[in-house]
This record gives C-alpha cells, structure tokens and sequence, in this order.
C-alpha cells in the first residue's frame, strides 16, 4: 500500500482542526451569552448555529493552517507538539471576537476560565513563565484600566479584563507587542468606520476583535517583532 506524502498528513492536521474548533466557536458564540438555554443543547439549534456562522470555519481553517505553517517553520521539532495550547488561544480568541462583534460584550464566563488556563499552562511550563504571564496580565489589565480611569466611557470593563487576559496568553515580553497591535488596529478600523458613516464620532465600535488580533500576532510573530524593534 502507498504511504500517505507527509505534505498531505502536515495539510490535514490544520484543516481537521479548523473545523473541531470552527465548530465549538460557532456552538459557544450563540450558546454562552444567553447562559446555555435548553435548547443550546438541541442538535437542529446547534446545526443552525453552524449554518449562520460559516465564516467562521473558513476562518479557523485559515488561521490555523497558518499558524501551523509559523510553528513548522520556526522549529526543528515535532511541530504538533506545541501546537494544542497555541491552538486552544486562538480559538479562545475567535470566539471573544464572534460574542463582541454579535453581542458587544466580552463574557466573564469565558475570560474567568481562560485566565485559569493561562495561569495553569504557564505554571507547568516553569516559574519563570508563570512570573512573565503575571506581570504580563498586570501590564495589560494594568495599561488599560488606567485609560478607563482617565478616559471614562473609552474603554469597557470587558476590554480592561481582556487586556489583561491578553497579558497572560503572551507574557511579558510580548505583550506590549499585542497591546500596541490591537491598538493601532483598533483605530485603523474607527478611522474606516468614521470614513463609511458606518459609525458617528462619538459611537463606539466593536474594540475586543482588535485586541484579540494584536494577540494572535503577538503569539505567532512577538519573537520577530520585538527583535526587529531592538535592532
């Protein structure tokens, strides 16, 4: 019997994923916010909730084939060694981005057990990146409530909290990485939404997919980014 090209094994891991992931997303982000009614647990509501977000699959399968293809290309070894956490982060953060585009709320049900899992992951890594998580949650949530203090009404409590989150996942190092990403991404998308009338100026947009975009470039490329800032 032919053996499988290890191209095609390395191509179907990402997508297999995408779609395991893609779906759970897309299950949560209409089951979590209203509390997991009933009915969130009845297979033609849970087929519905994949019917109307099919983005979400294209772009789970995108964003971790890509990420699969960062970590190959990063590492001499076994890529999907490392790849688990790395992808339960991303799909942590697509579905932060699915609840606030739909909702324009960033639930404590789902910020409260993904710091637990950031502090428990990083505590078996080592100590040292148990310390680089906590302070990076103190920078993030840190950063950002001082803007809420001295900005009232220009950053949310769930914008605060998922800074801080954010700080967590990415650690001290890479942290000012995402923050500064999300940011700057986060006014490139105000300043087009101003542009289309889309928002007055004095509305407010969906802020927490920005952040979670700073994150998920932090996690794929902080390394990068911040060697190049220091050269």
């Amino acid at each position: 019997m032919a053996s499988v090209p290890s191209a095609w094994i390395e191509l179907t891991f990402p997508l297999v994923w995408g779609v395991v992931y893609g779906s759970t997303v897309n299950w949560l982000a209409g089951s979590l916010p209203n509390g997991f009614p009933a009915h969130a647990f009845d297979l033609r509501y849970v087929l519905s909730q994949q019917q109307r977000r099919r983005w979400v699959f294209g772009a789970a399968v995108v964003l971790f084939t890509y990420a699969f293809w960062v970590v190959s290309q990063a590492t001499s070894q076994e890529p999907t060694k490392s790849l688990p956490l790395l992808f339960f982060y991303l799909a942590l953060f697509l579905l932060i981005t699915v609840i606030d585009i739909e909702h324009r709320r960033v639930p404590n049900l789902v910020i409260g057990p993904a710091a637990g899992v950031a502090l428990i992951a990083a505590m078996v890594q080592s100590p040292e990146t148990l310390l680089s998580a906590v302070i990076g949650g103190g920078i993030g949530f840190g950063c950002f409530l001082l803007i809420g203090l001295t900005r009232p009404g220009a950053m949310g409590g769930g914008d605060i909290k998922l800074a801080g989150l954010i700080g967590l996942v990415t650690g001290a190092a890479y942290t000012p990485v995402a923050l500064v990403v999300g940011v700057l991404a986060g006014g490139i998308g105000a300043a087009i939404f101003l542009g289309a009338k889309r928002v007055q100026r004095k509305g407010s947009i969906a802020y927490a997919p920005y952040l979670c975009f700073g994150a998920v470039i932090a996690l794929l490329h902080g390394a990068e980014i911040v060697a190049w800032y220091l050269r």
